[in-house]
């Protein structure tokens, strides 16, 4: 079906100040039924890929606009 290969990205960013940019991508991944031994692993190379390996334990409130702009996409 369509459903699972669109995904919606708002103008806004819908982050939680709290939570970390990996905490994101994890929640993420759960939502869209992502699971298993690899999933980790999974989560990670995605934030490689858009370069935000380096910063994956840091909080969304300690982003740039940019960086949170990212993280929502």
């Amino acid at each position: 079906m369509i459903h699972s290969s669109v995904n919606v990205c708002p103008q806004f960013d819908t982050l939680w100040d709290e939570l970390t940019i990996l905490d994101h991508v994890k929640l993420v991944c759960r939502l869209r039924g992502l699971r298993g031994v690899d999933f980790d692993l999974y989560c990670k190379k995605l934030l490689h890929d858009v370069n935000l390996s380096a910063d994956i334990k840091q909080k969304v409130s300690e982003l740039s606009g940019g960086l949170r702009r990212r993280v929502t996409i």
